[in-house]
């Protein structure tokens, strides 16, 4: 490993191509990175450049002969030699074709969203599943109110024991993370915060907080829970509680077939929306071809309102209200 590389605001380190065409754009613009990794070969630097006349990247492995680095024919003791060279005498490497030239010309640093290992302070380990690790660690570079390191939890992935498909969706899944500025913990299950896997099944997981959330008019998930607690307490088995006033046999399948810990267990996406359909319909509702979910919560809204009107007057008279929803209106 050139540890040389490391220490450069242009060095990037894994980065897929899809977040390279995001930061390269303008002729001359380029950064160094590594490959993804293949199983039973080392993981090469690649230097990833606009070219004249492009607005988008081409990519160029940097080779390893003799204890000298090279991009095209001249060879150097480092990468950082090597950069030092092209950027300086805006010497012109050319794409294997000869089709295009490429000057490097201004370095693209580190979106502050890429992390350096020294950034993050990891303090205990929380879990592991087959494609990686949660810890329990300390963001140093970001502080609190008191000055003192933010606490995160960091998920590790396990490069070596994953393929190339699977890598790709770990990255996917961070882009989109990245637009949403923090991962949903309080949705995902198990398996998807102990290691990142993502299948058809964590949706469905997914779906049974949605659930949760309709019953308690948008309250949001785990209540008095912190991010970090949730993570720790969800693997764990800790699942929410429904209210007393939701129907039974609703939270029940919610339980048992959404939030299983085992994803294979759980109901598929098509089995799930057919039982709520049967479960609108049984209780004199019309689910129609879509929006069964929007239906439950409108349901929901409905019982509640009859539920005051109830409680009124039942005070008003001197009764004592029932805590349990009549038949005829039903509880979900």
């Amino acid at each position: 490993m050139d540890k040389g590389i490391l220490q450069q605001r242009y060095y990037h380190g894994l980065l897929p191509r899809e977040d390279i065409r995001e930061m390269l754009h303008k002729p001359g613009e380029y950064l160094v990175r590594t490959s993804e990794p293949l199983a039973g070969k080392p993981r090469q630097f690649i230097l990833s450049a606009v070219g004249n006349g492009q607005n988008t990247p081409n990519h160029f492995v940097i080779r390893e002969t003799n204890k000298k680095v090279f991009v095209d024919q001249l060879g150097f003791n480092s990468i950082v030699e090597l950069i030092n060279h092209y950027a300086l005498s805006k010497e012109p490497i050319f794409t294997k074709d000869k089709q295009v030239k490429v000057v490097i010309k201004t370095p693209v640093e580190r979106q502050k969203w890429e992390l350096s290992h020294e950034d993050v302070e990891l303090t205990k380990k929380l879990g592991e599943g087959a494609f990686g690790e949660v810890w329990k660690g300390k963001l140093l570079k970001v502080t609190d109110g008191n000055g003192q390191p933010v606490p995160v939890a960091v998920k590790t992935a396990k490069l070596e024991a994953m393929n190339k498909e699977q890598i790709k969706e770990i990255m996917r899944e961070a882009r989109l993370m990245r637009t949403l500025d923090k991962v949903p913990i309080r949705w995902l299950p198990v398996e998807t915060i102990l290691s990142g896997l993502y299948v058809p099944q964590t949706d469905v997981f997914a779906f049974g907080i949605m659930a949760w959330e309709i019953t308690e008019d948008g309250k949001e998930p785990y209540p008095g829970m912190k991010v970090l607690e949730v993570a720790l307490q969800v693997p764990k088995g800790y699942r929410m509680k429904f209210s007393t006033e939701v129907a039974p046999e609703f939270s029940n399948f919610i339980l048992t077939n959404c939030w299983n810990e085992k994803w294979e267990d759980r109901t598929s996406m098509k089995d799930t929306v057919k039982w709520m359909k049967g479960f609108v319909k049984a209780h004199g509702g019309d689910p129609g071809p879509t929006g069964v979910m929007e239906k439950i919560g409108k349901k929901l809204k409905r019982n509640s309102r009859e539920k005051q009107n109830r409680t009124s007057t039942m005070s008003s008279s001197g009764a004592v209200s029932s805590p349990n929803v009549s038949t005829a209106t039903a509880k979900i």
